[in-house]
């Protein structure tokens, strides 16, 4: 048996995922790869046709890189067959091994009791890694991955705020959560004060507005932090409105420039020399990736109407689009809000197909606030002795959805606007006989 063969036979027992800048390239179901320049053309592609091992040639993989591109992101898991091979057969493998992967191999040294190997510079680590000749880490039972888990992924975010609404953990690390709203619900200014929520927690996010502009959301902002809606004053209200609103800005400015950092520019304005970004699914979740890795821990986008969908098939690319998100903050234990419209007015039950859109959109994501906006009304609100009493509000928050908390069904009374352009939490909504 030759080296080949050896290899071949050993490739159906591992399994190789092949990155191109740190994303996945899938495989069809002839092994094939697909990486943007290959379009499976077999001439430029060395593939194991068992569907489990692909590595591109193409000279131009993934915005121009060098065939070298897969050398640093390769990665293969062996199983026990490698280890079971005779001793005699494995440098041969390994040499293949490492042609394949482009790396330099040094003969096989009988000096290294563990059978290691020697590459140029810091390489060895990446196929010594990929071989699984280091020390291998003991399992960690489930009990202690659980316990791991507590300590490190599981701690939720509080709304000092809203207290009520805390309860649905909407915060927690790791998890996708929706704010859907009719018009007019002012679900901006919801995104705004979560912003604000974690800001004053010294919790690193960012608000990516994709319908508003910078000027205007630092007026929303200033109308939030001063408790008055004279920032967003026109002459049309006022003969001095000009003087009030920048009394009011005035007011704020301190507070007005610690946020400024966390609110992004909206990419689809023109820039100076008029030019749009293209804001798709790849841009979302290319912006998402790089504020992760960037150290950001909440991201807020405002909101999904606005991204660029396949309109050949909407649904089908919303869906990508929300199980890439679900991947990414399990990836890196971030918390993204994604803030959408309704299909109509609430009437009668809120529920998941009030949410425009895929269905995959409320059933992937952990918490799903539905925030109403009506007319002043009064509702029977809990009190906390377990009396009701009767208030009034002009916005109600259903929870139809707390996987990582409480309040699956319940609503709660908000009025927005009695105290500057700001909600205040009135409380839990009675139900209806």
């Amino acid at each position: 048996m030759n080296s080949k063969d050896v290899f071949r036979d050993i490739a159906d027992n591992l399994t190789m995922y092949q990155l191109f800048d740190n994303h996945r390239v899938p495989y069809d179901s002839n092994g094939c790869c697909k990486c943007p320049d290959h379009r499976g053309d077999d001439k430029n592609c060395k593939i194991l046709k068992n569907g489990k091992i692909a590595i591109c040639y193409s000279h131009h993989c993934e915005k121009g890189s060098s065939p070298d591109v897969i050398n640093w992101h390769c990665r293969i898991k062996y199983n026990q067959h490698f280890k079971n091979l005779p001793t005699q057969q494995k440098p041969e493998v390994l040499k293949e091994l490492c042609s394949m992967a482009g790396l330099d191999y040094s003969d096989y040294s009988q000096q290294h009791s563990k059978q290691q190997l020697n590459f140029e510079g810091n390489k060895s680590d990446v196929l010594i890694s990929a071989l699984g000749l280091e020390k291998e880490t003991p399992p960690v039972s489930f009990a202690e991955t659980a316990i791991r888990g507590i300590k490190t992924t599981r701690k939720n975010i509080a709304l000092t705020s809203y207290p009520r609404l805390g309860i649905t953990k909407i915060l927690m690390p790791g998890t996708y959560n929706i704010i859907a709203g009719t018009p007019g619900s002012s679900k901006t200014f919801l995104a705004q004060d979560f912003l604000l929520n974690c800001l004053g927690k010294n919790i690193n996010c960012r608000l990516l507005p994709l319908e508003s502009d910078h000027e205007f959301l630092a007026l929303r902002f200033a109308a939030m932090l001063s408790k008055s809606f004279d920032p967003l004053l026109t002459p049309d209200d006022c003969v001095d409105a000009e003087e009030r609103a920048i009394a009011a800005v005035d007011s704020v400015e301190n507070e007005l420039n610690f946020i400024e950092p966390a609110v992004c520019i909206n990419p689809l304005i023109p820039d100076k020399s008029g030019n749009v970004a293209n804001v798709d699914v790849d841009y979302m979740i290319n912006w998402m990736k790089f504020q992760f890795e960037k150290g950001v821990q909440v991201l807020i986008i405002d909101n999904m109407t606005m991204i660029s969908f396949d309109p050949n098939n909407v649904y089908e690319s919303q869906g990508e689009f929300i199980r890439k998100i679900t991947g990414l903050v399990d990836q890196y234990k971030g918390i993204v809000i994604l803030i959408c419209h309704t299909t109509k007015r609430i009437e009668g039950k809120a529920s998941l197909g009030d949410i425009a859109g895929t269905s995959l959109i409320g059933k992937l994501a952990s918490t799903v606030l539905l925030l109403e906006s009506h007319p002043e009304k009064y509702s029977q609100i809990h009190r906390a002795d377990n009396s009701t009493v009767d208030a009034s509000h002009n916005r109600t928050i259903h929870i139809l959805k707390a996987r990582n908390g409480q309040g699956d069904g319940m609503q709660i009374a908000f009025d927005f606007g009695r105290n500057g352009a700001n909600f205040e939490e009135i409380g839990f909504i009675k139900p209806k006989n």
